[in-house]
């Protein structure tokens, strides 16, 4: 723009790193904002909270704070908005006192908190298992005269959800089991308990808010895992797989493994020195990736059974192929 002559403004610049911050860019939108600084043009809230939203998305809670500080040196006036999002960012890593900080400052600065506010306070404590406090939250909520809304509800709900799955106890003959929607940032513990040594087929489904897989390779008797929709999972690592000291191959009887729509899903580790000496996924017949975006870790290497592998909308995954299997055949769909 400048090299025809026009030169940027302020809402030029803005809506730039609005744009680039949508695309995960924030690293540039923060270079456009020390632009701005040196070209001494004016600085506004929407631009500080653009880099804070981003920020805290990519959980990254202590340089959004950084910003904040900023924004109190620079003299300018924080809103609802700017506060929002940094107490979601402090929430997800259950950083309560500095929420409580932030809430405290809100009515000391007359920003008046709204139902947002509440909805990240009533969900994240709710992930956390501690529904009195959300409950607290809530009835503070209706006593201040802030109407509840489907959001609110529904975290509640899933809260209630939450607190039954947590302590279910299956029959230890279980050999089915399907666990879709649950809220929480991991599965609940007797998922994977050793009296569950019966169970053959396990499909987790659309748990949005899990960062983590269990250690579902120690589940013996498992022969078909499904693992769809857990947006949250940046890393599959080798607590995947369970304990280095257990006595159960990892994944030892699994015969069918799925991963889908696993959107923020990069890595896939191995399993060290068992997966060398074909301890881990040792019957694998059958292996799906679909719609994994981001995933470009690669492959388990020695997946000595595999006869089928199939891999949809994974535009980053590069992977040298298993190393065939002792039929020497591998059939395998590879699809953009």
């Amino acid at each position: 723009m400048e090299k025809i002559g026009y030169k940027p403004n302020a809402v030029t610049y803005g809506t730039i790193m609005n744009d680039l911050c949508k695309i995960g860019e924030i690293t540039v939108a923060i270079r456009i904002l020390r632009k701005m600084e040196k070209g001494n043009l004016e600085l506004n809230v929407v631009m500080y909270n653009t880099i804070i939203d981003s920020l805290c998305k990519d959980r990254l809670v202590n340089e959004a704070l950084n910003f904040l500080s900023e924004m109190k040196n620079r003299g300018i006036r924080l809103d609802v908005f700017t506060y929002n999002s940094l107490i979601l960012g402090l929430c997800s890593f259950a950083r309560w006192k500095e929420t409580t900080k932030l809430l405290t400052e809100m009515v000391e600065r007359k920003i008046m908190q709204n139902v947002h506010t509440f909805n990240i306070l009533v969900d994240t404590l709710g992930m956390e298992g501690k529904l009195t406090e959300a409950d607290e939250v809530f009835n503070v909520m209706i006593q201040r005269g802030i109407e509840p809304d489907t959001i609110t509800y529904n975290s509640l709900i899933d809260e209630c959800k939450r607190s039954v799955l947590d302590n279910l106890q299956p029959h230890s003959n279980l050999k089915s089991l399907t666990i879709n929607n649950y809220g929480a940032e991991s599965l609940p513990d007797w998922v994977v308990h050793h009296s569950f040594s019966n169970i053959t087929f396990l499909r987790l489904e659309n748990c949005k808010h899990c960062l983590k897989l269990p250690p579902l390779g120690q589940l013996p008797s498992l022969q078909n895992l499904s693992v769809v929709g857990f947006e949250g999972v940046v890393k599959v690592d080798r607590e995947f797989y369970g304990s280095d000291s257990s006595s159960v191959k990892p994944f030892g009887a699994l015969k069918v493994l799925r991963f889908e729509q696993m959107l923020k899903w990069e890595e896939w580790s191995s399993s060290g020195a068992a997966e060398n000496e074909g301890g881990t996924f040792p019957q694998l017949e059958e292996l799906y990736i679909d719609s994994c975006p981001k995933q470009r870790g690669g492959l388990p290497v020695h997946l000595p059974s595999l006869t089928k592998l199939e891999i949809h909308k994974c535009p980053q995954l590069v992977a040298s192929l298993p190393r065939a299997p002792a039929s020497g055949f591998i059939n395998v769909q590879l699809v953009a």
